[in-house]
């Protein structure tokens, strides 16, 4: 079976998915509650935190997509990199996914490489400061330790209801800027 029941109520066809069932408050609710790196961080770190941060630290005009970059895995799951990439039909699985987003949200169909550059510098500083294992062989890690970043994306003990609902308010002040 390929459709998922979400916290709204809505059903969500994973192979077609319908935008009239793709809800935002779904997207928070589920990106609260999945964790990044597959769990092994410290303490819990969700794909909402993270695309809270990107929306921080991406160019204010991208901050929008910065948001919502991950929003695919609110239904597919995050998958770690190195298995996404054995993965092909998982990709176009998140392609197609992202391809409907892009239509509801009124967002670009290829993710800007503004939002990637920024992605890669948060999962940098979440590597080193959630897993306490700075990445060895990489030179440039370390320049991204001492950025002037939003550091409270970083904290620890996060509620995923109290996530969700700043994942929820970030969205909606973007919206409201994309208006005015």
């Amino acid at each position: 079976m390929t459709k998922l029941v979400q916290n709204s109520g809505q059903i969500v066809d994973l192979l077609n998915p319908d935008p009239d069932t793709i809800k935002v408050r779904d997207i928070a609710h589920n990106l609260a509650r999945i964790n990044r790196f597959n769990g092994a961080t410290n303490f819990p770190y969700s794909v909402a935190q993270h695309s809270i941060y990107v929306s921080h630290i991406v160019p204010k005009e991208f901050a929008f997509v910065g948001l919502l970059h991950d929003a695919p895995e609110a239904y597919l799951g995050d998958i770690v990199s190195p298995l996404k990439q054995l993965l092909p039909e998982y990709r176009k699985l998140e392609d197609n996914m992202w391809a409907v987003m892009a239509r509801i949200f009124d967002i670009p169909f290829s993710i800007p490489r503004e939002v990637h550059i920024a992605d890669m510098r948060a999962y940098k500083k979440e590597r080193i400061t959630l897993i306490d294992s700075p990445m060895s062989g990489d030179p440039d890690s370390q320049v991204f330790v001492d950025l002037e970043e939003p550091e409270r994306e970083l904290e620890r003990g996060r509620c995923p209801a109290n996530v969700e609902a700043k994942f929820i308010n970030r969205y909606m002040d973007l919206l409201r800027e994309r208006i005015v």
